[in-house]
């Protein structure tokens, strides 16, 4: 399945909507949910809470996909360099902070760089069964061209099957929906990655 990304920038609703209110004779801050108090806005009742204006201390982006986002993708993401802070939205979405700057400051990081460097990291965590069968079974060239190859069909196919022979060589097939042909090709594949041995890669990974 094609893994896929989409960065939407975060605004803060309550910055957002705060401006509304200001001079109003009704201060919608001044309801309070038993501890913590509440901003009426559009929205319903927001929560003020630490991320109230957290535009003006981070750089947030939501980041959408269509794979769930797991605790194991979580921890990843807040472990990537440049990234100040995750927050788990819905199943299929995460706020990703990055550090701001003072106005007129040099980015401390480039955060273009480091969303591909997320995304890079995520489609890995997908692969890391393959990669380790991979390791296992060739040298770092064909690795380094098999995973060239592998990448490359991932991010353009829903399916696809990488048959890559013990001498390095690869037999591919790829289709946006699994019919007749590719379910012959990868039967072909399997019946020779059982005679001859090599390595069998599909996008059905774990």
């Amino acid at each position: 399945m094609i893994k896929k990304f989409v960065w939407e920038k975060w605004i803060d609703p309550i910055e957002a909507y705060k401006g509304d209110f200001m001079g109003e004779e009704d201060n919608p801050f001044e309801d309070r949910l038993g501890n913590m108090p509440i901003m009426t806005t559009p929205y319903g009742q927001l929560p003020i809470t630490e991320y109230s204006g957290a535009c003006d201390k981070f750089e947030l982006w939501l980041l959408h996909t269509n794979f769930d986002i797991t605790k194991k993708i979580v921890t990843m993401v807040a472990k990537t360099r440049g990234v100040d802070s995750v927050d788990p939205v819905t199943r299929y979405r995460m706020r990703i902070g990055f550090p701001r700057v003072y106005r007129g400051e040099s980015p401390i990081f480039n955060v273009s760089e480091v969303k591909k460097e997320i995304q890079k990291n995520i489609l890995a965590m997908f692969h890391h069964r393959q990669n380790e069968l991979l390791s296992m079974t060739f040298d770092l060239d064909i690795i380094r061209k098999t995973r060239e190859v592998r990448d490359h069909l991932d991010n353009k196919y829903d399916y696809w099957a990488i048959y890559v022979l013990p001498n390095g060589q690869m037999d591919v097939v790829k289709s946006p929906v699994v019919n007749d042909y590719f379910i012959d090709r990868v039967g072909e594949f399997t019946a020779a990655n059982h005679m001859v041995g090599g390595l069998l890669l599909t996008s059905e990974v774990d």
